[in-house]
């Protein structure tokens, strides 16, 4: 996947981080970014996270595809609404 900056502003801001770090447009973008996400208390995922990701996802597909949905029951079964719309609340009882 590419990635294209039509923004001369953000561009000259890029070219002047990495010429001050003397580093790559590529790497001054993925620093910058990196500290922005762990500023916001969020851990940049890994190549290896991303990955397992994809196949957890691609597994419930597969899951999915060979077992089919099962459209015998309606959202109210699903969401656990009784006849007259009211939740059924086990652990009040």
């Amino acid at each position: 996947m590419g990635l294209s900056i039509k923004h001369g502003e953000i561009e000259r801001m890029i070219r002047q981080l990495a010429n001050k770090r003397q580093s790559s447009m590529v790497q001054a973008i993925g620093v910058a970014v990196r500290r922005e996400l762990e500023r916001e208390g969020m851990t940049p995922l890994t190549d290896e996270e991303v990955a397992r990701r994809i196949a957890t996802v691609r597994a419930l597909q597969d899951r999915i595809a060979r077992d089919g949905i099962d459209r015998s029951r309606n959202e109210d079964d699903i969401l656990g609404y009784d006849r007259d719309g009211i939740t059924e609340q086990p652990y009040l009882s």
